[in-house]
């Protein structure tokens, strides 16, 4: 990657995003995957007067081996010292702010246990509650900011031959996007900043009292606002007056929407990754505020065919390929998350432009599983137009 783009983004996300402040404790979380840009952040948090930068490096591979074969009830079990590390820091006189840097392969658990992902996965942050406190009230500054990782550039540009070719591309749109190509990402972002702002204002003033949104792809939500909301974005202000940018990009205005007064139908345009597992083609519909039906099951196996996904199954499937086959539990969910759908049926790619340009060769197997999505989606919106 460019290391002067390199260099500026990390200037820029400590510098502006987060806004360091002289002797305030700087913490920064960072996959193992990045130290050189958890070392070029913490170089900018020194040179903006940090008293300490800790960094608190995260490891998804160990994360995986331990959730796969570790005890739920010893993954669940959090230690004092885990609050107090942050806790420590938030209640000295100077203060912290903190980083959350994030380089996430999309699909790091894909097959694991989804109930026992939940579960470990909410324990830390129930207990962690107190130091939440802090960021979510916006009681220190705080920024996440993304950088590549060799799982989500392969999802994003699929078929090259090397690692490097999707990891340079999606460094290259990140920093296209986070405003760093214009070699002076500090005016921009003042200048986009003061363009949300704008929006911002101008929305209060209109006084809103619910939000209809609807696109081509079916989504009709309405959603009303909770009383006496008011709309946010782009920059905040911490409890010591310090603006920072909480989310970077970003390039929302936002408020809060009333629990009881969400109706309709929000389709996804984008893959969701969730738990380290990928959910594409999904849909949630609401009514009063509750969720009264969605594309998917337990997991994200159900639903239509997905790009590795079966979607929904016979039940008695699972048996009869389990006995034919002699595959296990694991190699079963392996089969059926990783090697199906678009994948299995097409024998091409789970990428729908491989899928075309192989349909458009004359590839019977590519049609068929076109064909088959197709049909599926149609089946799926016919039962929910008849509900």
């Amino acid at each position: 990657m460019d290391q002067k783009y390199l260099q500026l983004y990390a200037d820029f996300v400590v510098k502006v995003g987060v806004n360091v402040r002289p002797r305030q404790n700087f913490i920064i979380r960072c996959p193992v995957t990045m130290p050189e840009f958890a070392h070029a952040c913490a170089k900018a948090g020194y040179e903006a007067g940090a008293k300490e930068v800790v960094v608190r490096w995260e490891d998804e591979r160990l994360s995986r081996i331990q959730m796969e074969y570790g005890d739920e009830a010893d993954l669940c079990a959090m230690k004092p010292y885990q609050l107090r590390s942050y806790l420590d820091y938030a209640e000295d006189p100077d203060g912290c702010c903190t980083l959350a840097i994030h380089a996430a392969d999309p699909e790091a658990f894909a097959g694991l246990d989804a109930g026992k992902l939940n579960r470990v996965n909410l324990a830390p942050r129930t207990f962690l509650k107190p130091w939440q406190e802090y960021t979510m009230n916006d009681r220190v500054q705080w920024c996440v900011v993304a950088v590549p990782a060799p799982g989500w550039a392969a999802k994003v540009f699929p078929g090259m031959p090397t690692v490097d070719e999707p990891m340079e591309k999606l460094w290259q749109v990140i920093f296209e996007v986070c405003r760093v190509t214009t070699g002076d990402p500090v005016s921009a972002w003042k200048e986009h900043v003061a363009k949300t702002k704008a929006r911002r204002d101008q929305l209060n003033a209109w006084d809103l009292d619910r939000v209809r949104l609807q696109s081509a792809n079916g989504t009709d939500l309405t959603i009303g606002l909770a009383e006496d909301c008011t709309w946010e974005g782009a920059s905040s202000v911490a409890e010591n007056g310090t603006e920072f940018i909480a989310n970077v990009p970003t390039e929302e205005v936002f408020c809060a929407p009333h629990r009881d007064r969400v109706d309709g139908i929000v389709y996804g345009t984008k893959p969701y990754a969730y738990n380290g597992q990928l959910i594409e083609g999904w849909h949630v519909t609401f009514k009063d505020g509750k969720v009264i039906d969605t594309s998917m099951g337990l997991t994200p196996l159900d639903g239509f065919m997905m790009g590795t996904r079966t979607g929904t199954l016979d039940p008695s499937v699972v048996t009869f390929i389990a006995e034919k086959e002699n595959l296990s539990p694991a190699e079963l969910s392996d089969l059926f998350n990783k090697k199906s759908g678009l994948l299995g049926i097409s024998g091409v790619s789970s990428d729908d432009r491989d899928i075309c340009k192989a349909e458009d060769e004359g590839n019977p197997r590519a049609r068929l599983a076109h064909e088959m999505l197709v049909y599926q989606i149609q089946k799926f919106i016919g039962s929910y137009a008849a509900a």
